[in-house]
């Protein structure tokens, strides 16, 4: 697979796709920059995507489609929602009353907890929670399906490099 970025004089570089996707990140000009975006895709078991082996032809796309894409395991997914939706602190209390209003079965439509819209209150709270975690324990709740051979801190470092070099 092949990256190809268009330069102003309209001619094109091309690289192998990993190959250019890091040049971007670590040393390309302010212009690569300015309207490059970094896709992250997680996904978990529905009980249909994959065995940890057997990977199925939907899957197959998905890590085609993402410059990353991480798998969410079952034992994580079951401690997130323990520790928010579940969660009998009050400062979680948002997060469940989101998630309540919009998966109670009795109103259409006002979603305010979903993979596309979360209630701002909500979404203070579960930033507060992922900020307070241990790095090491959040790493341990993902698996990198893509790209291959790379590990989860290396997207740290990746995203961490964005930053900074972005915020100039």
């Amino acid at each position: 697979m092949y990256g190809v970025l268009p330069r102003h004089d309209g001619s094109f570089e091309i690289r192998p796709f990993s190959e250019e996707l890091r040049r971007i990140i670590y040393s390309g000009s302010p212009a690569d920059l300015s309207d490059f975006t970094l896709t992250i895709g997680v996904v978990s078991n529905h009980g249909n995507w994959f065995t940890a082996n057997n990977m199925n032809k939907e899957l197959l796309v998905l890590r085609q489609s993402y410059d990353w894409l991480l798998f969410l395991g079952d034992k994580a997914i079951v401690q997130f929602v323990d520790e928010t939706i579940l969660s009998s602190s009050s400062a979680m209390e948002p997060v469940a009353r989101a998630f309540k209003w919009s998966y109670d079965g009795s109103r259409a439509g006002g979603t305010q907890y979903t993979k596309v819209k979360v209630l701002l209150e909500a979404h203070d709270c579960l930033d507060n929670y992922f900020s307070s975690k241990d790095a090491a324990e959040l790493d341990s709740w993902y698996n990198v399906l893509a790209p291959e051979e790379v590990t989860i801190d290396e997207l740290r470092t990746e995203l961490s490099t964005l930053a900074t070099r972005t915020s100039v």
